[in-house]
């Protein structure tokens, strides 16, 4: 499950659903995988709060070296009793995914494409299928303690990359 926030007041929640099965509007109109990435909790292991946004400011560094397309996200558990400040990229291959997601000593990441919401192990070579389903999340920043939002939503079929301020480069 991921919350991400592609506008000042549009956060969309991705949730899994069976394999096949895809409900709801997919918001990358050229079809591009958003991968959400964390830097939290290194190897599962809960760490101190201040050791956790250390980790997350590193990552936000590096993705603006990168210049890859991000928003703020929230990842987690797909009931939502677990989860972690994060990031929803665009621009990355699943290997490069895995690559970023093991520097900061991560599990796994998720990939969310048109077709699929899949679990991509950052330490092995497994990955686990689902299909999805966005709804409206509640609004506010979902990632706490993140870096918020301050454009405006897109319009229908508009590209979220365009906006001048929800996505980071």
């Amino acid at each position: 499950m991921a919350d991400i926030r592609f506008g000042e007041r549009r956060v969309t929640r991705v949730a899994p659903l069976a394999v096949g099965v895809t409900e709801g509007p997919y918001p990358e109109p050229s079809g591009r995988t958003i991968h959400v990435i964390t830097a939290c909790n290194p190897r599962g292991r809960l760490v101190a709060p201040e050791d956790n946004a250390r980790a997350h400011a590193s990552l936000l560094a590096e993705l603006g070296r990168s210049g890859h397309t991000w928003w703020p996200a929230t990842g987690g558990s797909p009931c939502g009793t677990h989860t972690e400040e994060s990031v929803a990229v665009t621009g990355l291959t699943d290997a490069a995914a895995r690559v970023l997601g093991r520097r900061f000593g991560q599990d796994a990441v998720f990939a969310w494409s048109p077709e699929a919401w899949r679990l991509l192990a950052c330490f092995e070579e497994w990955s686990e299928t689902a299909g999805w389903r966005t709804t409206s999340a509640p609004g506010g920043n979902p990632a706490p303690g993140g870096n918020p939002a301050t454009g405006a939503d897109p319009a229908p079929g508009e590209d979220p990359t365009s906006l001048g301020g929800p996505a980071q480069r």
